[in-house]
């Protein structure tokens, strides 16, 4: 079977399609399907257990690890250090800013979810 769409997100499933229905995959498809779908609210809530996941996992919030970070770079500036220096010499700065940089990443993609 094959997967498609119509010009009002309507999916179908068939071996043949019908004049204006356009051939789609299968994720595609779970993704428009109403009844298979997530719901906004479900697919943010499970961003932000990703985030609280990552965070515990640090044993630091984000106003802690933000904190950390700017009291970092500020002292690197002072010293005129690079930030891609301070990187690759201080180990705590590196994990906190891959953390960071993590939660960033799913943060944004929940202000993509519509």
């Amino acid at each position: 079977m094959r997967y498609f769409k119509d010009h009002n997100d309507g999916v179908y499933i068939a071996a043949t399609p019908v004049d204006g229905w356009i051939e789609i995959t299968k994720s595609e498809y779970d993704l428009l399907n109403p009844i298979l779908s997530p719901t906004l609210a479900e697919r943010k809530a499970d961003k932000q257990s990703e985030i609280d996941a990552l965070e515990a996992s640090q044993y630091m919030k984000r106003g802690e690890r933000e904190g950390w970070l700017m009291m970092f770079e500020a002292q690197a500036a002072a010293q005129s250090v690079s930030l891609e220096t301070l990187y690759g010499v201080n180990p705590f700065y590196k994990k906190l800013k891959d953390v960071n940089d993590q939660v960033t990443v799913l943060r944004n993609a929940m202000k993509e979810i519509t």
